[in-house]
Parts: structure tokens; C-alpha cells; sequence
């Protein structure tokens, strides 16, 4: 694994939040000044085909990127694109109940207006 591709596995892993390729960009500038945004779009396609990253897609024009460790849940504002993590407690039952089958995997998305867009919406 190159150092930037662990240097961005470590900004994912320390973020609380999914970051946009231009997010991951600037905050691994800080580390390697010299590294390009190419170098970083590259090398997260890499890392989204090794299933070392997830890649969430909002509203077909903006696409986040998360760890592995995050959720298959997602609170996404449907204004300005930030995602979230929603835990759902036992959503694991509810869907092998809903479903009566056993599934593999699941990606849920709520939407939602957050609290900053409101405030500019209603302005």
C-alpha cells in the first residue's frame, strides 16, 4: 500500500463524518504538501474496488467516502449533500423479519433538510 493510499485510509478513520475527495484533498495536503488531487481520486477508485473504503453517492453529483467501520446507514441532507451515520438498533432483525430472507448486505439512506440549510432557506 503506497503512503498515500494509507494516509488516506487514516483521514477516513479518523473523521467523524463522510469527506469529499476535495475534503481528503485538503486535509492530506497537510501532511504530503505535494500530493495532487489526481493522486488522491486515483488512489480512492483503488480503494473503493479493494473494499477498503465505501463510497456513498448523493443526489448523482457529489460522491462521499467513508471507512469501513461506518454504518450501512446514512442520514444525507438533501440541500447540501453532508452525510451522517444513523444507527438504527436492531435494523439487522427488522429487515430478516421483512424480508424473510436471509440478506447479505443493505444500504439505507434517510434524507433530510439539516439545521445549517434551514437557517439559509429561511433567510
Amino acid at each position: 500500500m503506497s503512503k498515500q493510499s494509507k494516509l488516506i485510509l487514516d483521514i477516513l478513520e479518523n473523521s467523524s463524518t463522510y469527506l469529499s475527495a476535495i475534503e481528503i484533498f485538503q486535509k492530506a495536503r497537510e501532511v504530503i504538501s505535494n500530493i495532487s488531487l489526481g493522486t488522491v481520486y486515483r488512489n480512492l477508485k483503488v480503494l473503493v474496488l479493494k473494499n477498503k473504503i465505501r463510497k456513498l453517492s448523493l443526489n448523482g453529483d457529489k460522491d462521499v467516502f467513508a471507512n469501513l467501520k461506518n454504518s450501512h446507514d446514512y442520514l444525507v441532507c438533501k440541500n447540501c449533500g453532508k452525510a451522517f451515520d444513523l444507527h438504527i438498533k436492531n435494523i439487522h432483525k427488522v429487515l430478516s423479519k421483512a424480508t424473510k430472507k436471509q440478506f447479505i448486505d443493505y444500504n439505507l439512506t434517510v434524507f433530510f433538510i439539516c439545521d445549517d440549510c434551514k437557517k439559509k432557506l429561511v433567510k
